[in-house]
């Protein structure tokens, strides 16, 4: 992802305009520099070494500053944005980039006469802008790291946002490691002037898209064209492509596209990730069958060299995550010029396994009218007594009739939190922007459209190969539009979930990895790098920043490590994010110490 740091500046102070172009020249190749220096504006853009010709760093007019990749919805092809297009973005607060144009993008405008500026963002959230004011300035950068060594004053550590994290990381939030640093939220825009940073605007509500589009079979046509020119479109200009290949319905979808994308001078190499000691995360006899339908050449990471703790971590991330753990560049490095391209996101776009709630939503939607083959259906996949989903969606419709909402999830805290950590604790921190739009919609919806930012809370943002985002064609925006335009109920069928989807694409290729349903997980790798690497993980959250501030008791916390070390896996993920956190710190550590000296 391109590079983009700037500041609106209260006054006019050279040492602030000297230390983002001192930042920016360190990080940014000469060649691709753009500097946009207005009155209370400066921002520096470019392109780091080795990134993709594909992503682009425009300024229009010296009135905007793009950084990312834009594609037209009309033509599903890049697009560089104009003059007359600026103006439409800022008359309509944003809104007029997601009406028209999608992709992985932040757009900066200028308004020189009400003397502010304006950030947006892509409504996936695959781009990722920071933001921050001091007293001179509002500094901003796409990146966290960048931001902060633009910052005279160094900020605190935000233990809300880390107590919070360890409970909730598969949710999106504006909050970020550091107090009064946060970051630009999917499809939002903020306004900079003398009056501060303003609210985050959304300018992308998914709220107000239709959603009662019938899941025919035009529509399932419709759903396979966008994904295929979603797909072409993301291989414009990106020399190759490899492509994670677990043999399941989204990855194998995914290179499927590709075979019918790519030109004759672009190459793509399957890879599959597997331990053979994990059945659950051995799943080459899928990849292999998909690879050769596709004629595709298949490379095969063996797990067991690339166990999770494995590695030391020494980049300094944007924020902590799970991804972390998992590192594999030393085969990276043996395809350079390549991008990744990952199928995260399908589970989400097509709600499986869809929610046992959509029978509330068949029922306000169609009355009674075929309720019984619907409920029948949700019995079959789930397996549940047939009293019992009907109960179940009897008090969802309660709830919703009435106007409670869904009930307050209990957070899974553990005896090993102290209760100075647990109180800490914000679940408000992870609230969509539009929540009170959110729940005037029907109920199963309404996970439907959380499901789909819990999916970009797990995109590879550059963790595998440093600063190149891995692509993800099923989050495109036109593709999350149309997935959304189809009530929850419509998604499943006959014992099958994503049914439009399946049929789609079974239409186009005629391959039976369409209709697999079983899925493969990696809690049994977690494991065995867990054991591999007891005493050192032990070591790290025992003796880490936690436990230092005295949040955690590391008794308690040891007798839960023994535990989870001979085979009793009970709060495993709140575990793992308790270690993503302290990986986290420890390799900001020098960087913080130094702030600190």
């Amino acid at each position: 992802m391109s590079f983009i740091a700037g500041a609106f500046l209260k006054k006019n102070n050279n040492s602030v305009i000297a230390t983002i172009t001192q930042v920016a020249q360190k990080l940014i190749t000469q060649e691709s520099s753009i500097i946009v220096h207005e009155p209370h504006c400066f921002v520096v853009a470019g392109k780091r070494v080795g990134e993709s010709d594909a992503e682009k760093v425009t300024s229009v007019s010296n009135r905007a500053l793009f950084a990312g990749r834009l594609f037209s919805k009309n033509l599903y092809a890049p697009h560089e944005l104009t003059k007359r297009d600026i103006d439409a973005i800022q008359a309509s607060h944003g809104k007029f980039l997601a009406q028209h144009f999608w992709g992985r993008y932040i757009v900066l405008t200028i308004d020189q006469e009400g003397k502010t500026i304006s950030l947006f963002k892509d409504p996936q959230g695959l781009a990722t802008v920071f933001i921050t004011e001091q007293e001179d300035a509002i500094y901003f950068a796409s990146e966290l790291l960048a931001l902060y060594d633009l910052l005279p004053n160094k900020p605190e550590i935000d233990w809300e946002y880390f107590a919070s994290f360890l409970v909730g990381s598969q949710h999106l939030t504006t909050r970020t490691p550091f107090k009064g640093i946060i970051e630009l939220f999917a499809g939002c825009g903020v306004t900079l002037s003398f009056q501060g940073i303003g609210k985050q605007s959304v300018f992308w509500n998914p709220t107000e898209l239709t959603h009662d589009q019938q899941a025919d079979e035009a529509y399932e046509n419709n759903l396979i064209q966008t994904f295929s020119r979603c797909v072409k479109a993301w291989t414009h200009n990106v020399p190759s492509i490899v492509a994670e290949l677990s043999g399941g319905i989204d990855s194998s979808s995914v290179l499927m596209m590709l075979e019918d994308a790519l030109e004759s001078d672009q190459k793509v190499v399957a890879c599959n990730f597997y331990h053979p000691a994990v059945a659950s995360s051995d799943e080459r006899e899928y990849a292999k069958k998909v690879a050769i339908h596709c004629k595709t050449q298949l490379e095969f990471l063996d797990m067991n060299n690339y166990l999770p703790f494995d590695h030391e971590v020494t980049e300094q991330f944007d924020k902590p995550t799970s991804l972390l753990l998992f590192r594999y560049t030393d085969f990276m490095q043996l395809y350079p010029g390549y991008e990744i391209m990952s199928g995260q996101g399908g589970d989400h776009l097509f709600m499986a396994p869809f929610p046992v709630e959509s029978i509330t939503d068949y029922f306000m939607v169609n009355g009674f009218k075929g309720i019984t083959k619907k409920i029948k259906e949700t019995c079959a996949y789930y397996r549940m007594p047939l009293m019992e989903v009907i109960q179940k969606n009897i008090k969802t419709y309660l709830r919703y009739k009435l106007g409670k909402g869904e009930p307050q999830e209990t957070i899974p805290t553990t005896n090993w939190m102290k209760s100075s950590l647990k109180a800490c604790m914000q679940p408000a921190l992870f609230d969509l922007p539009f929540k009170e739009d959110l729940k005037k919609i029907l109920p199963a919806k309404q996970a439907h459209i959380s499901a789909i930012y819990q999916a970009v809370a797990f995109i590879d943002r550059g963790y595998v190969q440093a600063y190149t985002p891995a692509i993800n064609p099923l989050l495109s925006q036109p593709l999350v539009e149309l997935a959304l335009s189809v009530p929850t109920y419509g998604l499943y069928g006959e014992d099958i979930d994503r049914a439009p989807f399946r049929r789609g694409m079974y239409r186009l290729k005629k391959h039976d990895y369409i209709w697999r349903k079983s899925k493969g997980e990696t809690s049994g790798i977690f494991m065995l790098g867990f054991r591999k690497n007891f005493e050192k993980l032990s070591q790290l959250v025992l003796h880490g920043r936690l436990a230092q501030e005295g949040l955690i008791d590391p008794e308690l916390l040891h007798t839960h490590l023994q535990k989870i070390m001979h085979g009793k896996n009970d709060d495993l993920w709140t575990v793992i994010n308790l270690i993503s956190i302290e990986l986290w710190f420890k390799s900001w550590n020098q960087k913080l110490n130094g702030a600190a000296s």
